[in-house]
């Protein structure tokens, strides 16, 4: 009977898509509800957003309750833990010493599955934390999977598990390698995976056999961006009506982190934007990312400042690093190029301990490549004085 008004109180998914999970999975969803006593201090509706789904994100569809009650439940019963937030500290740490996180995970197209992650011992911050908020789920505790697609200072996204206490309060889960995000300039944007239907989403949006860039328009989620640091973002644009995006710099090239419609002037607004970022306005068409304006500093304040090259003037740069914290490698050739529309080819040279002084367009954003095998390239643009800032 609670499980029939399970499925008829649950905005998040049809019946259909209950009826995978099969009813005698989201029985056991319920008896983790109901059987443990921190459970009784969670609302019907908690349960139903962010204890019964069957699925994080995307992923293969498991049978994981009946697994996880058995591999953590012994360690659960002999803590004699009492409090959600208790348990699901001991269940982070438990899960922290059995898998482990590797950057080469991060090439994986698909998430894996509980077998594959359980016997290689490592993965993604996908893998690791859908893998942990089914474990949660599996204890009756709420919880999500939390992610930013791409960070904006660096490679990559990350992905974090939230735990929704009974007092309405959050509790962020970690784990070693964990990424700083109170870092400036590292969040553009952050969302939070659900099942619920969102209205105001893309997936809500569009045309259903439409493409739209991953982690955009392929499911239902919410934007958690922080509203007390972000900005609203309005750019005119040259591209035509229709979803457009802000995209940053990430792992050598340009990738949406958020979209937007634009209107019959071609002015899009993007809300909730982290601020110390460069964004590129760009637009789908054929599969491909194409620029429909240019590149531009956001700061702290909002203030959007065009980083559009100026061939007339000519600024004297020291370029001395690779990134932020790392400088370049003496003896090794660079290339110089300069974003106008895409990257354009400036100037080649051979690095050295003491830098490289260099005449460059003014006000331009630009990038240094090298065919070595090196760290992760940033974008820059340089200050008066001819440093270099990157971003």
């Amino acid at each position: 009977k609670s499980v029939k008004k399970a499925i008829e109180h649950c905005d998040m998914m049809s019946y259909d898509e209950l009826m995978i999970n099969s009813k005698k999975a989201m029985k056991k969803a319920y008896k983790a509800y109901t059987k443990n006593p921190w459970d009784k201090e969670y609302s019907f509706q908690q349960f139903c957003r962010w204890i019964l789904p069957y699925r994080c994100a995307n992923e293969t569809v498991e049978p994981f309750r009946k697994h996880f009650l058995q591999e953590y439940g012994e360690a659960i019963k002999n803590s004699h833990v009492k409090t959600v937030k208790d348990v699901a500290l001991l269940l982070n740490k438990l899960i922290n010493q059995k898998v482990h996180y590797k950057d080469s995970y991060n090439k994986e197209a698909n998430v894996q599955t509980i077998p594959q992650l359980e016997k290689s011992g490592y993965g993604n911050f996908y893998d690791i934390n859908i893998y942990k908020v089914k474990v949660l789920r599996s204890f009756g505790i709420a919880a999500s999977l939390d992610y930013t697609p791409f960070l904006a200072d660096t490679s990559f996204g990350y992905a974090w598990t939230t735990v929704f206490l009974p007092d309405n309060s959050k509790l962020r889960l970690e784990f070693p390698s964990k990424v700083k995000l109170d870092v400036p300039g590292r969040l553009a944007k952050v969302y939070r995976r659900t099942f619920q239907r969102i209205k105001t989403s893309l997936f809500a949006k569009k045309n259903i056999d439409e493409t739209t860039p991953p982690f955009l328009g392929d499911f239902y989620y919410q934007d958690i961006t922080d509203k007390n640091t972000s900005r609203t973002v309005r750019v005119k644009t040259t591209g035509k009506t229709g979803f457009e995006y802000l995209a940053v710099f990430n792992d050598g090239s340009w990738h949406p982190i958020s979209w937007g419609v634009a209107n019959q002037d071609s002015t899009v607004t993007f809300k909730r934007m982290g601020t110390d970022i460069v964004y590129l306005p760009v637009r789908l068409e054929k599969h491909q990312l194409m620029p429909v304006g240019s590149p531009f500093l956001l700061d702290t304040t909002g203030k959007q400042q065009p980083l559009i090259p100026d061939f007339s003037k000519e600024q004297t740069a020291l370029l001395s690093k690779i990134n932020s914290h790392q400088s370049m490698i003496p003896n090794t050739k660079y290339a110089l190029y300069v974003w106008k529309n895409g990257w354009m080819y400036l100037d080649s040279f051979i690095g050295n301990s003491n830098g490289k002084i260099i005449k460059v367009p003014d006000n331009g954003l630009f990038l240094l490549k090298c065919h070595s095998a090196l760290p992760q390239k940033r974008i820059f643009i340089v200050q008066p004085d001819g440093e270099q800032v990157f971003y």
